[in-house]
């Protein structure tokens, strides 16, 4: 059996949006260390990264009139092969500088500058939050190599730095995202991360899945029935290197 991650394992190599944000460390070095650490408490939960409205996400608890029988994840979303895990951007001043290969500048990407938004295609655009995120297909010495642009396989290379932070899949599931939405029909819950583990259909139409554990292919959620019993089950998150299931990264 797989290994399994849990929530409070976790733990992200750079800044780590889930537990300590870059303004906690500059005010701890500006001597208020008393705000750092209520600002530590406040982070703790969960990231909140809005998904992007105008692409028409709904947010988890809109699901009630999105959730159609079938979840759809478009296409150049769902392929995982060879994608170690999500590096986030945030900083919304900050200029990203693209590399080559060679390490030569490709392009400046910046929050504010739209147009250099347009030039890429990421995998996940938060605006509340200044956050931008994309697949990670490699890691050397002080650099991530990223898709820039999925469906074109388009990879550049970006720099190590404090607003740049990678995440395995088990940390992005359990440090950025509030609730998981799978295809009940072929990926319902079960008792265990097994497909012959018997089902557990929640008795609720519109169940939230909050994601606790990872193991594998499989992720273990939490979600309360009608009657605000809660209960924790199993379903796939990817298959054959395929995403299989939608993300709300925001409650």
């Amino acid at each position: 059996m797989s290994q399994i991650y849990y929530r409070n394992d976790a733990v992200q190599d750079g800044f780590p949006a889930g537990a300590v944000c870059r303004m906690c460390r500059a005010l701890k070095a500006a001597g208020f260390a008393w705000v750092s650490a209520w600002l530590m408490i406040a982070c703790s939960a969960p990231a909140r990264n809005e998904p992007d409205r105008s692409a028409g996400v709904p947010r988890a608890a809109d699901a009630v009139s999105a959730r159609v029988a079938a979840v759809v994840v478009p296409e150049h979303e769902r392929r995982l092969a060879g994608v170690l895990g999500i590096v986030s951007f945030e900083g919304a001043d900050t200029p990203f500088k693209l590399l080559n290969e060679d390490g030569s500048i490709w392009r400046k990407l910046k929050y504010t500058d739209q147009r250099s938004r347009d030039s890429v295609e990421m995998f996940g655009f938060h605006p509340d939050y200044y956050i931008m995120q994309f697949k990670c297909t490699g890691k050397y010495k002080n650099r991530y190599r990223i898709l820039v642009h999925e469906r074109l396989g388009i990879e550049k290379w970006i720099s190590r730095g404090a607003d740049v932070a990678f995440q395995s899949w088990e940390q992005y599931l359990l440090e950025q995202v509030f609730a998981l939405d799978p295809d009940m029909k072929s990926n319902p819950p079960r008792a265990a991360p097994d497909d012959h583990a018997s089902e557990m259909l929640p008795n609720i139409e519109y169940p939230v899945f909050r994601p606790v554990a990872v193991s594998g292919d499989w992720v273990s959620v939490e979600w309360d029935d009608q009657d605000e019993v809660k209960h924790v089950g199993w379903f796939r998150w990817r298959r054959d290197d395929q995403l299989i299931v939608y993300i709300y990264s925001f409650a």
